[in-house]
């Protein structure tokens, strides 16, 4: 075999070892800078988060077997804990921070940033400190602690791949936003019984119950209305499955108290199979001055986009969508052929 040959060969096997150890060496910034481990892989075994907004705000959110819960109060909702969650498992450093920026961006994480806190089984796993989006809105500043490592001098611009925007707005305190708005959620299956009252025309009022498949509707006095159309009963309980409210009114307590002490256009009680009762007061809301029904050409009186209601007796007002309620209002008459 020729020299040539011999070196040129060598020169392959060199230049193919060096590939393969560039090919299969992580150069990832998470393995060459310490802290920048930001991702959460099980995150179904996250069982708190702790949220510490800018205005001193605090979320608290509490696993309690399949459902989260907000401050130990409510049940949060499921799709903002599952951003938070695939926000903790998808997180990826983008970009270090430029070397000449490292200080103020420090100094900015430290007097402006929420903090957000992780645990899995009691036990608190990794902190991160979420700062102000990049000038492009790509990317967030961030820093990571751990109890092992503790507080990471360095800063990282870190984003979601795939996702353009910035995650700072994914962790908020504000309680009343993390409340769940579910109100009306079974299926026709899970009901036992539903009494609709209109306390100003008592006669419209009804009560379907159910047992073992049943259905029987019983009119305001309790007695059953005969010959009802089954097919419409059912249609009309398929209608509570996905019943949520749009908004948690900001009132006063003067404010509430005057809702709690009106007549409620409508009442209806909910009753589960389990025995759970849930009881909704719907209070028709003023129109919004300049409002004009365009049939009279004149200001309506009551709002036909919106309606306040108070749950369970509780205090606060929240309101729903006409278009999702109104659904529900129907009189006895509704079930007749």
């Amino acid at each position: 075999m020729k020299k040539s040959t011999i070196v040129g060969l060598l020169m392959i096997l060199l230049l193919g070892g060096i590939a393969l150890y560039f090919a299969t060496k992580d150069t990832s910034v998470s393995k060459l800078k310490p802290n920048s481990d930001f991702a959460i892989e099980n995150i179904e075994e996250i069982d708190k988060i702790v949220i510490r907004d800018l205005d001193a705000s605090i979320a608290t959110l509490t696993k309690d077997g399949e459902n989260w819960y907000i401050n130990n109060k409510y049940q949060a909702r499921p799709e903002s804990i599952e951003i938070v969650l695939n926000t903790a498992k998808n997180i990826k450093v983008q970009s270090n921070v430029a070397k000449a920026s490292i200080k103020p961006v420090l100094a900015q994480l430290a007097s402006n940033s929420k903090k957000v806190d992780f645990y899995q089984d009691g036990t608190l796993i990794k902190t991160y400190y979420v700062g102000n989006p990049t000038q492009d809105h790509y990317g967030t500043f961030m820093l990571l602690e751990t109890p092992n490592e503790g507080k990471s001098s360095i800063p990282y611009i870190m984003h979601i791949p795939g996702f353009n925007g910035f995650l700072s707005t994914r962790f908020h305190a504000i309680e009343r936003d993390w409340r769940y708005t579910g109100v009306f959620t079974q299926t026709p299956n899970e009901i036992a019984s539903i009494a609709v009252n209109y306390p100003s025309t008592p006669e419209k009022g009804f009560e379907i119950k159910q047992l073992a498949g049943l259905v029987s509707v019983y009119d305001a006095n309790g007695s059953e209305v005969k010959n009802i159309n089954k097919a419409l009963v059912q249609d009309y309980l398929i209608g509570y499955k996905k019943i949520h409210l749009n908004r948690f009114l900001f009132l006063s307590d003067e404010q509430v108290d005057s809702v709690k002490n009106q007549t409620p256009y409508s009442t209806i009680t909910l009753t589960t199979n389990l025995g759970k009762e849930t009881k909704v007061d719907f209070h028709k809301m003023k129109a919004p001055e300049g409002d004009i029904d365009p049939i009279t050409n004149k200001q309506r009186v009551y709002n036909t986009s919106h309606i306040a209601a108070v749950i369970n007796d509780g205090n606060d007002v929240v309101r729903f969508q006409y278009q999702i309620v109104d659904k529900l209002f129907m009189d006895k008459d509704y079930f007749l052929p």
